[in-house]
C-alpha cells in the first residue's frame, strides 16, 4: 500500500502546470502589446505628422497666392511663340544643337549592350563629330585668337580704347599698328555663319521649351556655344570698329549683337541672367563705347542701337527669375512628398522636407517676395539689403539634412544683384552717351546740361535704382568731351564713370609751313 502510494502522481501537479501556462500566455500576450507600441506610433505618428505639416504648406501657399504670388513653372512659363519662322530659338543655326541633343538621346537609348551607337544612328561617330555652326565661331578654342592675361580693364571705365593687340598671337601682340584689320581677316571665313546668327538675332521674338521633368535642362543647351560666339563678337565688332568699316555695317552688327544676348538668354533661371548681365558688360557696352568714342556711327543707327539697350533691363527680369526658382524647388519637393508619403518607414519621413520647404518659402516669401509694406507680392525688384539680411541668417543655420532645402534654395544672389545693378547703371549711362552723340551730331556740339536730352533724344533721364538720382554729367569746357558719372549709393561719388575724353586734335601747321 505504501508502495502504490508513493507511485501516485500528486493530485496539484495539473493545477500548476495550466497556472504556469496562462502565466506565460498573459506574459506573451503583454510583450506583444508592449513591442507593437513603437510600430503602432509609427504607423499612426507619421500619416497624422504627414498631414499637419501638409496642411500647414497648403494654408501658407494659399494665403499668398490669394495675395498674388506664384508657385508654379506652369504660370511663370513665357508665352510660346506661335510663329516658328519668328521665333529665334527655331533659327537654323540655333535649333540644330537641340537636334543634335535629341539624336544624342536616341542613339544613347538604342546603344548595343557594350555602350556603341548603331551604325547609321544620328550620333554615329561620323556624324558626332561634325562641328556645328555656332560651336565654330569659338576662335579661342581654335587658337586663331587668344584671351589676354591680365585681362585688359574695362575700356569704358578706363577711358582707353580696347588693346587689340593684346588678342592676337604672341608673336604678333608686340605691334598693335594694324591689329584691328588683322583680327577683321581672321573672321573672313567664317562670315557666313557670323551673318546667319546675326541674321536669326534680327527675329522678333525668343522662346525656349522647357522640360517638365526638368526645367532647367533644355533650355540652355546653346548657351556654351553662345557664350564663346559673343566673346568672339565682342572682338570683331571692336575690330570693325578700329578697323574702319562701313558704318553701316557696324551698327547692324552692334544692334544685332545686342538682340543676340537678350534672345539667346531668353530662358528662365538665374544661370541664363548671369550670363545675359554678363554679357550685356562685354560684349555690349565694350563695343558701344568703343564706337562712340570714335564716333563712328550716324544718328539712324545710334537710334537702333539704344533701342536694343532700352529692351535689355536687369531689374524687371530678376524678380520673375527668384520666383522661377522657388517654384522649380517647390515643384521637386512637392512631387517628392507625393511618392513618400505612402512609405511611412521612409528616411527621411515625408514630412520632414516639406516642413523645411514651408520654412524656405516662408524664408523667401518675406525677404525676397513681398512688398514693403509687408501687405502683398512684390511687384518690383527685391532690395539688395533684404537679399544680404536672408543670405546672412541662413548662413548661420545648422548644416544638416533638416535645413537642407533651405540650404539648397536660398541663392547666394545679394552680390551678383549688387553688381549686375552697376551694370544696369552703366547701361543707362551708354543710353545718355548714345543720346549725347546725337546731340552732337544734330548740333555739332555736346550740350551743355542733360536736360537738353529729353524729350527728342531721351524720354526722360535714366535715375540710379538706388538713390533714385540721375548722372551727375561734367561737360568739357570746349564742348568736345564729357564725363558722367553715378552718385553712388551713398552720394560719395563711387560709382561707375563713363568717360568720354577729348579725341586727340593735331593742330594745322603755321600759314606758310609744309604740311
Amino acid at each position: 500500500m505504501i508502495a502504490d502510494a508513493t507511485l501516485s502522481p500528486s493530485p496539484a501537479s495539473p493545477v500548476i502546470d495550466a497556472r504556469k501556462a496562462r502565466r506565460r500566455q498573459w506574459l506573451m500576450v503583454l510583450a506583444i502589446i508592449l513591442s507593437s507600441v513603437p510600430t503602432a506610433f509609427v504607423v499612426l505618428a507619421f500619416p497624422v505628422a504627414n498631414w499637419l505639416v501638409n496642411a500647414d504648406w497648403r494654408e501658407f501657399r494659399a494665403e499668398w497666392e490669394a495675395k498674388g504670388e506664384v508657385f508654379t513653372v506652369e504660370a511663370l512659363a513665357d508665352t510660346e511663340v506661335a510663329d516658328p519662322a519668328a521665333n529665334f530659338a527655331k533659327a537654323p543655326i540655333i535649333e540644330e544643337i537641340y537636334l543634335h541633343d535629341a539624336s544624342r538621346r536616341e542613339a544613347s537609348l538604342s546603344a548595343d549592350h557594350e555602350g556603341h551607337a548603331h551604325p547609321g544612328e544620328p550620333d554615329s561617330p561620323a556624324t558626332a563629330s561634325k562641328p556645328l555652326r555656332l560651336e565654330t565661331l569659338d576662335l579661342f578654342a581654335a587658337d586663331t585668337l587668344r584671351q589676354p592675361s591680365p585681362k585688359p580693364p574695362l575700356a569704358y571705365l578706363s577711358g582707353q580704347p580696347v588693346p587689340l593687340a593684346a588678342y592676337l598671337a604672341s608673336s604678333d601682340a608686340s605691334a598693335s599698328a594694324g591689329a584691328a584689320q588683322r583680327i577683321v581677316e581672321t573672321f573672313v571665313p567664317h562670315e557666313a555663319t557670323v551673318d546667319e546668327l546675326l541674321s536669326a538675332a534680327e527675329r522678333p521674338e525668343a522662346w525656349f521649351a522647357a522640360l517638365r521633368s526638368i526645367p532647367h535642362a533644355r533650355p540652355q543647351a546653346h548657351m556654351t556655344a553662345l557664350v564663346n560666339a559673343l566673346h568672339a563678337l565682342r572682338l570683331r565688332n571692336l575690330a570693325l570698329i578700329e578697323a574702319e568699316a562701313e558704318p553701316a555695317a557696324i551698327g547692324r552688327s552692334l544692334a544685332s549683337t545686342l538682340r543676340l544676348i537678350r534672345h539667346g538668354t531668353d530662358c528662365p533661371g538665374m544661370p541664363a541672367l548671369t550670363i545675359r548681365t554678363l554679357a550685356l558688360e562685354s560684349a555690349g557696352l565694350e563695343p558701344v563705347w568703343q564706337a562712340l568714342y570714335r564716333r563712328r556711327l550716324d544718328d539712324a543707327a545710334w537710334q537702333q542701337i539704344d533701342a536694343e539697350l532700352a529692351s535689355d533691363a536687369f531689374g524687371s527680369r530678376l524678380l520673375p527669375t527668384l520666383r522661377y526658382e522657388r517654384a522649380v524647388l517647390v515643384g521637386q519637393v512637392e512631387k517628392l512628398y507625393q511618392s513618400r508619403r505612402a512609405q511611412p518607414f521612409s528616411a527621411p519621413p515625408a514630412w520632414v522636407q516639406l516642413a523645411d520647404l514651408r520654412e524656405y518659402a516662408a524664408l523667401t516669401q518675406r525677404y525676397w517676395f513681398t512688398s514693403p509694406g509687408g501687405s502683398g507680392a512684390l511687384a518690383e525688384r527685391p532690395r539688395i539689403d533684404q537679399l544680404e539680411l536672408v543670405e546672412g541668417l541662413v548662413a548661420d543655420l545648422p548644416a544638416n539634412q533638416t535645413n537642407s532645402i533651405v540650404a539648397a534654395g536660398l541663392l547666394p544672389v545679394a552680390e551678383f544683384a549688387r553688381h549686375a545693378q552697376r551694370i544696369e547703371i552703366s547701361r543707362d549711362h551708354a543710353r545718355v552717351a548714345i543720346a549725347l552723340e546725337r546731340h552732337r551730331l544734330a548740333e555739332g556740339r555736346y550740350p551743355d546740361t542733360l536736360s537738353a536730352l529729353v524729350p527728342r533724344w531721351l524720354p526722360e533721364l535714366p535715375a540710379n535704382a538706388e538713390t533714385g538720382h540721375p548722372p551727375r554729367y561734367e561737360a568739357h569746357p570746349e564742348g568736345n568731351g564729357y564725363r558722367l558719372r553715378d552718385l553712388g549709393t551713398e552720394g560719395a561719388g563711387d560709382g561707375p564713370e563713363w568717360l568720354m575724353p577729348p579725341p586727340v586734335v593735331t593742330a594745322p601747321p603755321p600759314v606758310g609751313q609744309p604740311s
